[in-house]
C-alpha cells in the first residue's frame, strides 16, 4: 500500500520522500534582510549614491546652515539700535530726530548743507559753512580767505599768511677792520652791525637795532636772534640780502665781506613752495674769505644763519 493510502499515524517516516528546493538554497535565508541592506551589499550602480558619500554631504549642509545662522545673528546685532527711539551715538538725541545719528558732536543741520550746526560758521546759510579768517565773510564768497591782502586766485597759500623766519646764530670776524689810518682805536677790534633785507617785504632789519657790537679779530659774536618777516604770498621766490658793517669814527664805514662770491653782500633766494635756499651759498653759513681774498686784508667775516618758512593762520 502506498504511504499516502495509509491511515494517519501509520506513515513510515523512513520511507517518506525528501522535499528540497530546486536550487538547494536554505529556505528563509533572506527573509529578515532589508532592502537597504541588499542595496548596500550590491555596491554602487546606476542612480545609486556611492557608499560612504552620504555622511560628508550631510556635514556640508549642516555647516552651511550654521554659517547662515551666524550671519543672521550678526546682522541683528549690527542693526540693533536702529529702531525708533534709539540713540546710537549717545548724544541725547534719538536717531529718528538726529541729523547725524553716528556723530556725537552733531545732531542738527538747520540749513541742510550736510554740515552740522556746531561746526557750521553759517548754520542758516546753505551756501557757506567755513570762515578761515573769521572776517564774517564765508570762504565761498570771500576772495581773500586768509586776509593777507593777496587774492585767493593769486595766493600760493590761500588759507594762511606766509612768513619767513631768519635766524642769525653768530658771526666771526676774520680780518682787521680798524687800521690806524681809519680809526683812533685798537685795530684788532671792530664795532660791527648787520642789516637783513627781504626784498619786496618791508623795511630792512638792523642788528642790533641801534649801536654796534665790539668784536675782536677771530672773535665770535653770539647773536642767537630770529626775525620773522611777512612775505608776499603771490611770489614763488623771495630775495634776501645780508650786509655787515664796521663803524669808523673818521667816517666811511667799512663793509664786511660776508659773501663767498665777489660781491661783499650776501645774496640768497628762498623758494616759498619748497623752502629751498639758493644763491651765494646753500649751506648754514657764509664765509667771505672763500672768494679768494682770505690771504689779504679784505674785512672778511663768517656768518652762521638758518632760514625757514612759517605759516600764520589768521584768527580774524
Amino acid at each position: 500500500m502506498a504511504f499516502w493510502e495509509r491511515p494517519p499515524g501509520e506513515v513510515d517516516a523512513t520511507t517518506a520522500p525528501t522535499i528540497e528546493p530546486p536550487d538547494k538554497t536554505e529556505v528563509g535565508k533572506y527573509s529578515i534582510v532589508s532592502k537597504e541592506a541588499e542595496e548596500a551589499d550590491s555596491g554602487p550602480g546606476e542612480g545609486r549614491t556611492p557608499k560612504g558619500t552620504e555622511g560628508p554631504n550631510r556635514v556640508l549642509v549642516f555647516t552651511m546652515l550654521s554659517l547662515l545662522a551666524i550671519v543672521i545673528v550678526l546682522a541683528i546685532i549690527l542693526s540693533y539700535g536702529d529702531g525708533e527711539g534709539k540713540d546710537k551715538d549717545g548724544d541725547g538725541y534719538p536717531d529718528d530726530e538726529d541729523a547725524f545719528p553716528r556723530d556725537a558732536t552733531e545732531w542738527k543741520d538747520s540749513d541742510g548743507d550736510t554740515v552740522g550746526d556746531n561746526g557750521d560758521a553759517f548754520p542758516n546759510d546753505e551756501n557757506e559753512w567755513m570762515d578761515h579768517d573769521r572776517d564774517g565773510i564765508g570762504d565761498n564768497a570771500d576772495e581773500d580767505d586768509d586776509n593777507d591782502g593777496v587774492l585767493d586766485a593769486e595766493d600760493i597759500y590761500p588759507l594762511c599768511d606766509l612768513h619767513i623766519n631768519i635766524t642769525i646764530h653768530n658771526m666771526t670776524l676774520l680780518d682787521q677792520v680798524d687800521e690806524d689810518e681809519k680809526d683812533e682805536v685798537d685795530p684788532d677790534l671792530g664795532q660791527v652791525w648787520l642789516v637783513l633785507h627781504i626784498i619786496d617785504a618791508g623795511d630792512p632789519i638792523r642788528v642790533p637795532v641801534s649801536g654796534n657790537h665790539v668784536l675782536a679779530v677771530n672773535g665770535t659774536w653770539e647773536i642767537g636772534q630770529t626775525y620773522t618777516v611777512d612775505v608776499p604770498d603771490n611770489l614763488t621766490e623771495c630775495r634776501i640780502e645780508m650786509n655787515g658793517w664796521d663803524d669808523d669814527t673818521k667816517g666811511g664805514n667799512d663793509q664786511l665781506d660776508l659773501s663767498p662770491a665777489t660781491d661783499r653782500t650776501l645774496h640768497l633766494v628762498v623758494n616759498i613752495v619748497t623752502g629751498e635756499v639758493t644763491g651765494d651759498t646753500t649751506g648754514a653759513f657764509s664765509d667771505g674769505s672763500l672768494d679768494g681774498t682770505q690771504d689779504t686784508d679784505d674785512d672778511d667775516a663768517v656768518l652762521w644763519f638758518s632760514i625757514e618758512l612759517y605759516m600764520v593762520y589768521n584768527d580774524g
